[in-house]
């Protein structure tokens, strides 16, 4: 079954990095199955640096994301609603753990497999990237 990849700006990563972030907030929920495996892609870096295991999916009510659960996102309450807009529900992708990649792959070993940094969401084969 495929994992996860998403892309994740540098700050955040950082967050990921030293444990202080355990809840990624997205727009949209994931829309395919895949192994609750996510892999992370540093956009300040340009690499994919990060392992995640999720504990679950999360589709709330943004009040619910902004009262509960926003000091584990890493946003604070003006950045949540920006990044929000319009919309009264998020997808919360809830990880179990976060680890560092010994080996992280380059934006370049990525083309060169044909996998491009997702928007979104993209759903890979880890061993494509020899990420197992």
């Amino acid at each position: 079954m495929n994992a996860l990849l998403i892309s994740v700006h540098g700050k955040y990563c950082t967050m990921y990095a030293n444990g202080t972030k355990k809840i990624e907030v997205r727009k949209q929920q994931p829309k395919e199955d895949f192994n609750r495996t996510v892999f992370i892609y540093n956009t300040s870096t340009k690499q994919i640096e990060f392992k995640g295991v999720l504990m679950d999916v999360l589709k709330l009510p943004y009040r619910t994301v902004s009262e509960i659960y926003r000091s584990q996102t890493g946003l604070n309450e003006k950045e949540l609603r920006q990044y929000a807009g319009q919309r009264e529900a998020l997808t919360l992708l809830d990880f179990f753990h976060v680890v560092t990649l010994k080996n992280p792959v380059s934006l370049n070993q990525m083309r060169a497999a044909g996998i491009t940094p997702p928007q979104g969401y993209l759903y890979i084969n880890p061993e494509t990237l020899n990420l197992n």
